[in-house]
């Protein structure tokens, strides 16, 4: 479970999209995950390990509007993974 602490910037320069800014933690990760060693294993992803191990990494969506005026997300990065 992804946590968002705070949202930290909301920037409307692009035409269309919105890219937010946060900070994160997760939360009921499996224990697996916890283990240090896995992450010298998969370079890259040390922003997932500080967002499981504890800490509050920083995270970046990207959001259009839908033809019914809501936020949709685009893409985005979190940490070390794309959601």
């Amino acid at each position: 479970k992804v946590v968002v602490e705070k949202i930290d910037e909301v920037d409307d320069q692009m035409q269309g999209m919105r890219m937010v800014t946060f900070y994160y933690h997760m939360e009921n990760v499996p224990n697996w995950i916890k283990n240090k060693d896995i992450y010298s294993l998969y370079k890259g992803y040390g922003g997932l390990e500080k967002a499981v191990l504890g800490g509050s990494p920083r995270g970046v969506h990207y959001y259009s509007f839908g033809p019914d005026g809501e936020l949709r997300l685009t893409g985005g990065q979190s940490g070390g993974y794309v959601l």
